[in-house]
């Protein structure tokens, strides 16, 4: 998981995506803690409203269960006239609408505003207490039970106020000696307030509601407080999260720019992709691996060297690199190294790949075919046609990043590879040569041109190498070239022959003729019978000094088993005077 996190956080669009999730974050968690403290705000004002609404039942209460009930007793007795009325001892109404006057008074005095409080009837005796259509709608509902309260925002002067409301308690029947006939209510009521308002009251109905109206400035004031308060605590937080995200986003861009430049050019996007994907793989150290690692080379490239110049040169091995590596990453390889003219690529690593031996075979098949496009841009520019040859062995390596923390490289160790590059030596142009190992892993799809047994360099026993010719299955290509006829010549060219032991020019020289020719090799009649694979320095006789200097090249590949001193080689290096010299011959004994 924190890999696939590393890899998300290493994209090109990963920074933009991040800040866009960020903003709209910002956005709706804002949201939230507006909507938060808003509500906060209604709260407080609704209960500062409940707190004065429970201050009035419990002064209703009062009034119902103390005041009055002594009032009585005192009429009882005849300490105060059984018509005796005063609204400021018996009346809720009044001494409500009072007390909050009073409490009202002290609120301004405090700073804070006052607020908003009416007793709404629909048969009041004070004008103050009627009822408006909107109340008297509340009051049906409260009746009809289908609101037990009522709360809304409406707005007085311009300003914002949180309203409340609910209803008194319903009309009992000691109630109706003062809500009742008027003929049987005290005297003092009747002629304060007449007889034809607030009687007539039926027992068990709600007559009146209490209204409140807080004001929200205050409240508001608070929650918009709190709210920038909490967005910038807020901001601040996500800007550390962000910045943090940030920075290891452009860590993570500089571990992908440091991937790519160790790997982007020698490796397929799959493999860079894995690598981006896994950043443990680039660390110092490595493990053991079962792996196919393949070495190609160009035959008698160091001979050409010397015949051209250095632009020339650069521009012929640039072209072959673009054509081979291009090749390689299309078979999910990774190029490890690049000497000179030789590649060394392995295929199993870092990126797991299950028939990499397969995808080894098929990718050197395409390497060889692909020289035909090389060498049609060689000779456009007038410049040697090249051969290359490919060897291919599948082992257990150790691969890994060897190097320092400011430079290192992705490599193979082990005897593994050297096998592969032994088994690139015996390579003639256009061939590609595999180990047993190769065979027994892909063995029944490929196509099989040829086997020997080689001693290579370094080993205590002779192995079998395969020349392969084509593959099966899965990728099912096949080397497309043929090998040229030999024409028989109609005049025997005379030449020395030097043997090479490895890179240097041994001390044995033999003479001999070249009896067949070909564009790609010779049947030579040596004075002496060499061994199959030996390297050969050639130089031609009997023609000009400066013909006579120029060196080429070639490898023994065929015994002629009726002729003992007869063998086939094949050209690893013809310099082009060499080479015009050879098609003159050719081109007489084709037209003799």
């Amino acid at each position: 998981m924190f890999e696939r996190a590393t890899a998300f956080l290493a994209k090109k669009n990963t920074l933009p995506l991040i800040t866009a999730i960020f903003i709209i974050s910002f956005i709706v968690l804002s949201v939230f803690v507006y909507k938060y403290t808003y509500d906060y705000a209604l709260n407080r004002a609704s209960k500062n409203i409940e707190d004065i609404l429970i201050e009035h039942r419990a002064k209703h209460r009062y009034i119902e269960e103390k005041q009055k009930p002594v009032i009585y007793e005192l009429q009882k007795k005849k300490i105060l006239g059984k018509d005796f009325f005063s609204p400021e001892v018996l009346s809720f109404t009044y001494i409500s609408r009072n007390m909050h006057q009073y409490l009202m008074k002290e609120q301004e005095k405090a700073g804070r505003k006052p607020y908003i409080y009416k007793l709404a009837s629909i048969n009041p005796r004070n004008p103050l207490n009627k009822a408006d259509k909107f109340e008297k709608e509340l009051i049906k509902k409260f009746n009809d039970g289908e609101i037990k309260s009522f709360e809304n925002i409406i707005e007085i002067d311009g300003e914002k106020y949180f309203f409340k409301a609910i209803p008194i308690a319903k009309n009992k029947e000691s109630c109706m000696r003062c809500h009742g006939n008027p003929e049987a209510a005290p005297k003092d009521i009747v002629n304060r307030y007449g007889s034809d308002k607030g009687f007539f009251e039926n027992v068990g109905e709600i007559r009146a509601i209490i209204s409140l109206a807080a004001p929200l400035e205050e409240p508001m004031s608070d929650a918009r407080k709190y709210f920038y308060i909490i967005t910038s605590v807020m901001a601040v937080v996500m800007l550390f999260i962000y910045f943090t995200i940030y920075f290891f986003v452009k860590q993570q861009r500089k571990f992908t720019t440091f991937l790519t430049k160790m790997f982007g050019r020698y490796v397929s996007k799959e493999v860079m992709d894995t690598l981006v994907e896994s950043p443990d793989s680039v660390r110092l150290g490595g493990e053991k691996r079962k792996v196919t690692i393949m070495v190609s080379d160009i035959r008698g490239f160091m001979p050409l060297c010397e015949q051209l110049a250095p632009e020339q040169i650069m521009t012929m091995l640039n072209r072959y690199f673009d054509v081979m590596m291009k090749i390689c990453r299309k078979y999910q390889g990774t190029i490890n190294d690049i000497i000179g003219d030789s590649l060394l690529v392995t295929f199993g690593a870092p990126l797991k790949i299950e028939d990499h031996a397969q995808a080894a075979i098929a990718c050197a098949i395409e390497m060889q075919n692909a020289m035909a496009l090389v060498n049609k841009e060689n000779l456009r520019e007038n410049l040697p046609e090249l051969e290359m040859g490919i060897g291919l062995n599948t082992d257990e390596v150790v691969v890994g990043n060897v190097g320092s923390e400011e430079r290192a490289k992705f490599g193979v160790v082990g005897s593994g590879v050297n096998m592969a590059s032994r088994i690139e030596s015996y390579a003639i142009g256009g061939q590609i040569l595999i180990s047993e190992s190769v065979y027994k892993k892909t063995g029944k799809v490929l196509r099989i041109d040829g086997q020997r047994e080689v001693l290579p360099k370094g080993a205590d026993t002779s192995i079998v190498i395969y020349e392969v010719g084509g593959i099966s299955g899965r990728y099912h290509v096949a080397l497309l070239e043929k090998k040229p006829d030999m024409v028989t010549l109609a005049r025997q060219i005379p030449l020395r022959c030097t043997v090479l032991s490895g890179k240097h020019v041994g001390k044995e020289e033999v003479e001999g003729y070249v009896v067949r020719l070909s564009k790609r090799g010779a049947e030579l009649h040596l004075k002496k019978r060499l061994e199959l694979l030996t390297n050969l320095k050639m130089n031609l006789k009997d023609v000009p000094d400066e013909l006579a200097a120029k060196d080429f090249y070639g490898k023994v590949i065929e015994h002629k088993e009726d002729q003992e001193q007869t063998q086939v080689v094949q050209f690893t290096a013809l310099i082009p005077e060499i080479s015009s010299y050879f098609q003159a011959f050719l081109q007489h004994a084709q037209h003799a």
